[in-house]
């Protein structure tokens, strides 16, 4: 059997791995494969080429899609105290459990996960204006 925690990490990273896989995927297909041909043409080898020319635009161009992805998981992280993680989801639980009060309890915790998903928002939506002002 195995133990809560390494269950819960190997749940979630499988379902992020499956989504980022995906992003990423359109990202590198969305590349022109005039590209691909233009590094070639230009003697880039076959490692060179998708590292310092495909690479760099798919990133870009999968960023948005990922940005929210791991918004997203950082909300899913709440799904591990259905295997007895504790994490806070499950401390509000047990806090209103003793206490009686779960909607404090409850509107805490709401509060706590908006603010990491603002701050979150706001590193991403840096990034891509960073991003976008470099390469303009």
């Amino acid at each position: 059997m195995i133990s809560p925690i390494p269950s819960a990490l190997l749940a979630v990273s499988l379902f992020a791995a499956a989504y980022l896989s995906e992003n990423f995927r359109s990202g590198i297909m969305a590349v022109e494969k005039g590209q691909w041909e233009a590094a070639w043409a230009m003697g880039m080898g076959y490692w060179k080429a998708p590292f310092r020319i495909v690479l760099p635009q798919a990133f870009r161009i999968a960023l948005l899609p990922v940005g929210s992805r791991l918004i997203g998981l950082m909300k899913d992280t709440s799904l591990a105290s259905t295997v007895t993680v504790v994490e806070l989801t499950r401390v509000a639980e047990q806090l209103g459990a003793t206490t009686f009060r779960y909607m404090e309890m409850f509107l805490i915790v709401g509060a706590i996960y908006w603010f990491i998903n603002q701050v979150l928002t706001i590193l991403q939506t840096w990034l891509e204006s960073h991003l976008s002002k470099r390469y303009t």
